[in-house]
């Protein structure tokens, strides 16, 4: 009886150190050349780099902020990972990628077990991946490891490029090359002004000597017409004071 109780203090003991020894790392590794990692588990941000736990790590996110990610990795490709010990058969840890919208592809990242299952992992590196959840039933994307004390690593860009990278030196180098262009542009506006100006002054001399000749045209008649009229109304006096000289 002594034994059997001795027994079971040993198997309690025994189990109480193996739970509190329950331990996971997550790890970051960034090959983007930009960005700043983030994992985070029930709104706090718990590591940018490393983080390492005394038990187990549930209902985690991570994702690599660029500037265009909200707080839960909206806009942007998401991790979601359970750093667990199995306690039952099908328990353990857990990790998948997620696309299901409001999440969006915007970095390549893998996943991959290190220190237990070894070499299991999934990469999404593209938006058209198909190892990353488009709808929450699609469960045969996620990896599980059933060791106890497995980590994780979480590379972003593995292949140490993306396209989100290649976008932003495209656009920076279009926009250098830009402005030499705009410049030159300006520059012969600035050469055909002073023809424009030039221009101004031979027209404005035709147009003011334009009513100048309509003038005289339209005056001339007018001039020749009161001559006829003073030359009737000269007459038509002669004429009147004749009959009355002769009357």
């Amino acid at each position: 009886m002594a034994l059997t109780l001795v027994s079971v203090g040993l198997l309690v003991l025994t189990s109480a150190i193996s739970v509190s020894a329950e331990s996971h790392t997550v790890k970051f590794d960034n090959r983007c050349g930009y960005g700043t990692p983030q994992l985070i588990k029930g709104g706090d941000v718990l590591t940018t780099t490393s983080y390492t736990s005394n038990g187990e790590i549930a209902a985690a996110i991570a994702y690599l902020q660029t500037g265009d990610c909200l707080f839960n990795g909206e806009k942007c490709t998401l991790l979601e990972l359970t750093m667990t010990n199995p306690v039952t058969v099908g328990g353990g840890s857990s990790a998948d990628i997620s696309l299901i919208d409001p999440h969006t592809f915007s970095v390549p990242a893998r996943i991959e077990f290190y220190g237990g299952c070894d070499g299991t992992g999934t990469t999404c590196d593209s938006p058209d991946c198909n190892t990353a959840f488009r709808q929450p039933d699609d469960t045969w994307v996620q990896i599980a490891c059933q060791e106890n004390n497995v980590n994780l690593l979480i590379t972003f860009c593995p292949d140490g490029s993306s396209s989100s990278s290649t976008q932003h030196v495209t656009t920076t180098t279009t926009e250098v090359k830009t402005n030499p262009t705009t410049s030159k542009k300006i520059s012969p506006p600035t050469t055909t002004s002073p023809v424009v100006h030039s221009s101004t002054p031979t027209t404005t001399p035709s147009s003011t000597t334009t009513p100048s000749s309509s003038q005289s045209s339209t005056s001339a008649p007018v001039c020749k017409r009161k001559h006829a009229e003073r030359r009737a109304i000269n007459a038509h006096r002669k004429r009147g004071s004749g009959r009355s000289f002769r009357s």
